[in-house]
């Protein structure tokens, strides 16, 4: 089953802020789903995402946790 997080968590995950993960939503650059009004990350595409870009957080290492 697939494991998702919301916008605030995976800010945090891979420490840059909401409005950057917004950005990127709006930019199309990663996926995003909507359960009711929420919107929610899929842990695999934010994962795969990091990937691309730069980070200063290990990212898979975080989520492990």
């Amino acid at each position: 089953m697939d494991q998702f997080l919301s916008i605030n968590k995976a800010a945090h995950l891979i420490d840059v802020s909401p409005w950057t993960i917004r950005k990127w939503i709006k930019e199309k650059r990663l996926c995003y789903f909507k359960f009711g009004g929420a919107v929610r990350i899929r842990v695999k595409d934010l994962l795969s995402f990091s990937r691309k870009v730069p980070s200063r957080v290990d990212v898979t290492k975080k989520i492990v946790q």
